[in-house]
């Protein structure tokens, strides 16, 4: 059974995909939390801090895929890059309403989104970019690559995906693209 603070992030989590930074108020996610206002703000002291949480919650499932150790050979590297776009596509496909619609609200609240969303990706965008500075290192990777840059352009890459799946759906699955993005990505960072 889940506690009282995983529900009110469960239920805003759908809340603010449905209706927005706006329009989600919270005594809509109350409601659907089946708690009353009291305790949701005994939980957050505000919607913002709640929305921190939610979003802060959807980054957490790549902390397992970089290994504590360097990699030391391709195959290595293959396996980091396969497990990152399992859990980078899932983590999508769990979360593309919720996605799409800060998307859209990117424009009426940037300062917000930009802080929240760089916080949240934070984290594992550094991992990448430790993981193939590694690499580099170690040969794995080309010198002349940017790690930063090449790593944005990977999730990015993987982002848009999801974006245009209404679109590409009917010439090809999203699995493929991913497949198609992971196999792109290892080619074009080998030395």
């Amino acid at each position: 059974m889940k506690n009282t603070e995983e529900k009110i992030i469960d239920a805003a989590t759908r809340v603010f995909a449905k209706e927005g930074i706006i329009g989600a108020t919270t005594r809509k996610i109350a409601l659907a939390a089946k708690v009353n206002e009291v305790t949701l703000f005994r939980h957050f002291k505000t919607k913002e801090e709640l929305l921190r949480k939610v979003v802060l919650q959807k980054s957490k499932r790549f902390e397992h895929v970089f290994p504590e150790q360097p990699v030391k050979t391709r195959a290595d590297l293959k396996r980091v890059i396969l497990a990152f776009v399992r859990s980078y596509t899932q983590m999508l496909n769990d979360n593309e309403e919720f996605i799409r619609t800060f998307f859209g609200e990117m424009n009426r609240h940037p300062d917000l989104c930009r802080r929240l969303f760089g916080e949240s990706s934070k984290p594992v965008r550094l991992k990448l970019i430790e993981l193939l500075e590694e690499a580099q290192k170690a040969g794995l990777v080309r010198s002349d690559l940017d790690a930063p840059t090449t790593t944005d352009t990977f999730t990015g890459m993987l982002l848009i995906g999801m974006i245009r799946r209404p679109i590409n759906d009917s010439y090809y699955t999203f699995e493929k693209y991913a497949k198609t993005c992971q196999q792109l990505f290892l080619k074009g960072i080998e030395p």
